[in-house]
C-alpha cells in the first residue's frame, strides 16, 4: 500500500539509526547474510521474544511493501531503483526487478498473486510475472513520475497516481490500454488509492488533507473526505464494512470514516511525526500505522484505542503490511532493510 510519497516531502525524512552489534556476532551476522540473503533475529532489543526476519539486500530505503495474496512471498520496493520479491518464510530474495531507471515509489501483487505491479518515479508503470521475474507488460503514463500503483479487487485493471500532473490513469490489464483518466479537484498530488470492495469506486489521497472517491468507470466524483490538517498519505478500504474506511496523513494522525455519513469516528493519534501508512487487519478488528518516528502503532479499529507500541529500531518506517492470514506484519525501513515479524501478542490473544 505505502509509496515514495514522503520522497516529495524531504524535510520529513529520519536519519537511519544504526546499533552497536559485538564484533563477534557481527561477523556471524554477515556470514549468514552471505549464505542466506538475510538476518534472522530470534530477540531483538524491543522485541522480548518475538522473531524478526529481516531483509536485507536493497541499496536505499524501502518505501512500499506488499505480501502475496498466499502469504508465501513479499515485495518490497526501493530508492534504489529496484523491486524484490522474496520467500516471506527464510528471507531469500526470489527475484530483483530492475527495468526502472529511478526509485521504485509502489509495488503491489494482483488478486492472484500470479503478477506485481511497480510504479517509478521515471514514469514506468510494470507488470511481472511472479514465477520468473520477467516483464509482461510496461506502460509510461505520459506526464510524470508515478506515485502509487494497484490492482482493481477483480484482477482486470490497474491505477497509476502520477505526480507531476496531479492526477492518475486507469488501464486496462491484459492490454495496458488507457481506460481512465483521474483528475483532483483541489490539482493536488495523488499520493495513494485503493478500490472498493465492489470495484465500483476507486478512492485517491491528495494533498490539501482531502480524500476524493471517484467512479471507476466514468472518473464522476461520488463524495469527498476532508478533515485531515496535512497531506493524506495513505487509504484503505475496511476489508469487511463497505462503510469503514481508514486515512492516514502527514499531519501526525490517521482516522476511521463512516463513509454512509462522511465523518471521522475515531481520530487515532500517537506518533511523533509524520504517519507514512495505515492499513486494515485482514479480519478488519486492528489497524496499523506507520510512521517516520520510527514507530508502528496497533489501534483497536472498533474503538480507536492504541494497543500497542512497536519500535523496530531501524530507521524511519515508510510501509506497513498485514499478512493474509493476519498473524505477521511486514515493514519497510529508512535503513534499506524490510522486516517480517509476528504480531505482538497483545493482538493475538484478542
Amino acid at each position: 500500500m505505502s509509496l515514495g510519497r514522503q520522497s516529495l516531502l524531504q524535510q520529513w525524512c529520519v536519519p537511519v539509526r544504526t546499533n552497536w552489534i559485538p564484533s563477534c556476532r557481527l561477523a556471524v551476522l554477515v556470514l549468514a547474510a552471505l549464505v542466506c540473503g538475510h538476518w534472522t533475529a530470534a530477540q531483538a532489543g524491543g522485541y522480548g521474544s518475538q522473531a524478526v526476519l529481516v531483509l536485507e539486500g536493497h541499496g536505499d530505503q524501502v518505501d512500499s511493501v506488499a505480501f502475496s495474496p498466499d502469504g508465501q512471498t513479499l515485495l518490497t520496493g526501493s530508492w534504489d531503483n529496484t523491486a524484490k520479491i522474496w520467500n516471506a518464510a527464510d528471507g531469500t530474495a526470489i527475484h530483483t526487478l530492475s527495468e526502472p531507471t529511478d526509485w521504485i515509489t509502489s509495488v503491489a501483487f494482483s488478486p492472484d498473486g500470479t503478477k506485481a505491479i511497480t510504479g517509478g518515479w521515471d514514469s514506468s508503470v510494470i507488470i511481472w510475472d511472479t514465477a520468473t521475474g520477467a516483464k509482461v507488460l510496461r506502460v509510461n503514463p505520459p506526464t510524470g513520475g508515478v506515485t502509487t500503483v494497484g490492482f482493481s479487487r477483480d484482477g482486470t485493471r490497474f491505477f497509476a497516481g502520477i505526480g507531476t500532473t496531479r492526477g492518475g490513469r486507469i488501464y486496462d490489464f491484459t492490454t495496458g490500454q488507457e481506460l481512465v483518466q483521474l483528475a483532483t479537484t483541489n490539482r493536488t498530488l495523488i499520493l495513494d488509492a485503493a478500490y472498493s470492495l465492489n470495484d465500483a469506486e476507486i478512492a485517491t489521497s491528495e494533498g490539501k488533507g482531502v480524500v476524493e472517491f471517484r467512479d471507476a468507470q466514468t472518473a464522476a466524483l461520488v463524495r469527498t473526505l476532508s478533515g485531515h490538517g496535512e497531506s493524506v498519505s495513505a487509504v484503505d478500504f475496511h476489508p469487511l464494512d463497505a462503510t469503514r474506511f481508514l486515512t492516514a496523513s502527514y499531519d501526525g494522525t490517521a482516522k476511521i470514516w463512516d463513509l454512509t455519513t462522511a465523518q471521522t469516528l475515531f481520530t487515532l493519534s500517537g506518533h511523533q511525526g509524520p504517519v507514512t501508512d495505515a492499513v486494515f487487519s485482514p479480519d478488519g478488528k486492528w489497524v496499523a500505522t506507520a510512521g517516520l518516528d520510527t514507530t508502528v502503532v496497533f489501534w483497536n479499529a472498533s474503538t480507536g484505542e492504541k494497543v500497542y507500541v512497536l519500535e523496530p529500531k531501524s530507521g524511519s518506517v515508510r510501509a506497513v503490511a498485514f499478512s493474509p492470514d493476519g498473524l505477521r506484519i511486514a515493514t519497510g525501513h529508512g535503513n534499506y532493510t524490510a522486516q517480517i515479524r509476528a504480531i505482538p501478542s497483545e493482538i493475538q490473544s484478542n
